[in-house]
């Protein structure tokens, strides 16, 4: 029969298994390269900027045909409204964060705007460097 310390030591070894286990089977993301970083700067230096312009055309413009499915140009009008109300036009974004799971790459800004600044997420498909596939506000808008 176990005891207490016997039970504690297996389920500590059994919780180090586990982890080693999930980052040697490669469930840790790794970093794009270079070519996709360049490749997302500056697609999402074109959709940020349409916050400014309006242009649905310009924000949509490297939308997969899932992404323009989901977000068409009166539910982009609306977000850009919530956009400029809270916190202004687009000045400048600083790439905080990236990966790539293989599959897509996404790439975390830190947007400037004239009155606060907001996090974005853009995920592009790691083949097409330029395809977004997904944004998201990490902290809402």
């Amino acid at each position: 029969m176990m005891d207490m310390r016997s039970t504690t030591a297996t389920t500590i070894i059994i919780s180090l298994m586990i982890v080693f286990i999930a980052i040697a089977g490669g469930c840790v993301d790794t970093a794009p390269p270079q070519d996709a970083i360049d490749a997302a700067n500056v697609t999402a230096e074109s959709l940020f900027l349409s916050f400014n312009t309006g242009d649905y055309g310009q924000f949509s413009g490297h939308f997969s045909d899932d992404m323009k499915r989901g977000i068409n140009e009166s539910q982009f009008i609306d977000m850009k409204g919530q956009i400029q109300d809270k916190y202004g036009n687009y000045t400048s974004k600083t790439l905080s964060q990236s990966w790539t799971d293989g599959k897509f790459s996404s790439f975390v800004y830190d947007c400037a705007f004239t009155e606060g600044k907001l996090k974005i997420r853009v995920v592009t498909n790691a083949t097409a460097l330029s395809t977004v596939e997904g944004l998201w506000f990490p902290n809402g808008i």
